[in-house]
């Protein structure tokens, strides 16, 4: 017989024959006597007390505490299912490619078929697809599932608009690519932070990156450019030697971002070189699909991944003692980089962080642009002869381009410049997270779009840059649809109801998480076109690759090389 006293009341588990008792259920209650009275628990009340007390005798504490796992398990698996079926039931009518798994979804579909297949677009030569492919046969939203979540993809200029700039506090990148940029940048920094902290960093570093601040790194692109033309173009043309033009803008944008970004020079440091170029990823389809899809992938014990984070630490104490000879120096020799403008408000920590940040973004994205570029002023004869008649009318009226108000003449190479990023845009991709429920207005095949919580939102700027609803003969190189009131810019227009490339052209994104360098990058590249296209002729080499090569955040062509010759 099992005794629990509760209170005043004495609770005895008999068997059902005994009798002068009250019966409930399967229990009878004896009241004992006391000196006060309780007034009598109520029967459910009585009833889930005995079972506990009965249980509690019964089992262990590892068995209670397995049971109360349990049945926190089986609500929390109930609610996620119900979660689930919600936001199916709030995306049941959106196209999309057909799920390869009713489990997994499109999971396996999107990492092998999607992220694997951009791995191999120099391989197969199906740039930009399956996303084109896409947005043709399904339209502006298209649904696809990982696993038990919802991503759309968006295509829809102004759902772009509602969530990269008007509500864009609701959508931050993507966690896991957050963390890829900090393992990169090694720590947080203006890529990978959210809310506050972000617009903190966005207001700090804005400054550094205005008109008026950018026009005086000018002397250093000048400069830069008039050597590269002296000592490796003017070499090439002279010898008749292929010239690996990949190589070139590697290095001489990899020197600009490290002499006007922290005053060091890469090229007198070979060691720093070497260990910049190891801190690349290799882009195979392990690691496009590790580090979108597997947590901490970065840290696995792989060869690759190891001289990557060797590399990483080698460029940090570069960075470090620069920032140490800085900060020793009471005399300021020359002028000043970003890093000197950063210091005054930064720890060394973060100092590092926002180094870092415009030296691996900066410097990538402006070589590869430049890869592309070239490829384009070779393929079209009659673009590098625009922009040669461009460049020698501009020298004429300012004498050099070692001016701002000269570089920003140059509207022939600035348009060849926005077409190639339209077919080639350096970052091809974007992706948000949802952190509260949402409704998304479209422009186009639906007018309102429900985005639950935790749902992913992806915007394929490859795709969207070809698509044939928003710009006229979409997969033709014509830089002219860039000069305001040529026919082609009024062409594309007339697609749009007469709106602008607003929303419809995203080279370096829109909104509070925009390229913050794409004025210095375009300004850099466009003395860098007019003046080596100026001055010389260049023709595809016998082994140039101009396939498209995903390296994990950017494309760029496989292998860029050139016969280089003065120019009539």
């Amino acid at each position: 017989m099992a005794r629990l006293s509760c209170g005043c009341l004495s609770l005895k588990l008999i068997t059902i024959r005994s009798s002068g008792h009250k019966f409930v259920g399967h229990f009878a209650f004896r009241h004992s006597p006391r000196k006060q009275k309780s007034p009598p628990l109520r029967p459910s009340a009585a009833r889930i007390m005995l079972s506990i007390s009965v249980l509690a005798q019964e089992l262990s504490w590892l068995q209670l505490t397995f049971l109360a796992i349990a049945a926190v398990s089986s609500l929390a698996t109930v609610r996620f299912v119900v979660n689930f079926l919600h936001k199916s039931y709030q995306v049941r009518h959106l196209p999309g490619p057909k799920a390869s798994s009713l489990l997994l979804g499109h999971t396996y579909v999107y990492s092998l078929d999607t992220l694997g297949r951009a791995a191999k677009w120099h391989i197969h030569g199906d740039y930009p697809e399956p996303f084109l492919g896409w947005i043709k046969q399904f339209g502006n939203v298209i649904l696809h599932r990982e696993m038990f979540n919802y991503a759309v993809i968006f295509s829809d200029p102004k759902a772009i608009q509602h969530v990269l700039v008007s509500n864009a506090r609701n959508y931050p990148r993507d966690p896991i690519v957050s963390s890829f940029i900090s393992n990169s940048v090694l720590g947080h920094g203006l890529l990978s932070t959210e809310g506050s902290v972000h617009d903190g960093y966005r207001k700090m570093l804005n400054p550094l990156f205005t008109a008026q601040h950018v026009k005086t790194f000018v002397p250093i692109y000048d400069h830069q450019a008039r050597l590269a033309c002296s000592e490796v173009l003017a070499k090439a043309a002279t010898s008749g030697q292929v010239l690996n033009l990949s190589d070139v803008f590697c290095n001489l944008t990899l020197r600009v971002i490290g002499l006007a970004g922290f005053g060091f020079d890469f090229q007198n440091d070979l060691e720093a070189r070497q260990a910049y170029n190891n801190a690349q990823l290799v882009p195979d389809t392990l690691v496009l699909v590790g580090t979108r899809l597997i947590p901490g992938f970065l840290d696995w014990p792989l060869p690759s991944l190891r001289r990557r984070r060797e590399a990483q630490d080698k460029l940090s104490q570069v960075v470090n003692d620069v920032i140490g000879h800085k900060l020793a120096s009471s005399k300021k020799e020359g002028g000043q980089d970003l890093l000197d403008l950063i210091l005054p408000q930064s720890t060394p920590e973060e100092a590092i962080v926002h180094t870092m940040t415009f030296l691996l973004a900066g410097h990538e994205t402006s070589s590869s642009a430049l890869g592309w570029t070239f490829v384009n002023v070779m393929k079209y004869p009659h673009v590098a002869a625009q922009i040669r008649r461009e460049y020698h009318d501009v020298l004429a009226r300012f004498g050099s381009f070692s001016s701002y108000e000269a570089v920003g003449e140059l509207k022939v190479a600035h348009s060849v410049l926005q077409e190639t990023l339209r077919l080639n845009p350096v970052a091809p991709r974007g992706r948000r997270v949802s952190v509260s429920d949402d409704n998304v207005p479209c422009l186009m095949e639906v007018k309102s779009l429900f985005q639950a919580y935790g749902s992913i939102i992806e915007i394929y700027m490859v795709a969207m840059h070809r698509h044939p609803k928003y710009w006229a003969n979409p997969e033709a190189f014509i830089p002219e649809r860039f000069l305001d009131g040529t026919p082609a810019w009024n062409a594309d227009l007339a697609l749009r109801d007469g709106k602008p490339h607003a929303y419809y052209f995203l080279p370096f994104s829109v909104g509070s998480k925009s390229c913050i360098g794409q004025r210095f990058s375009l300004l850099e590249m466009q003395l860098f076109v007019a003046m080596f296209v100026g001055q010389f002729d260049f023709k595809l080499g016998p082994d140039a690759d101009t396939g498209v090569k995903y390296n994990n955040a950017t494309i760029k062509p496989v292998r860029v090389t050139a016969h280089v010759s003065f120019a009539k």
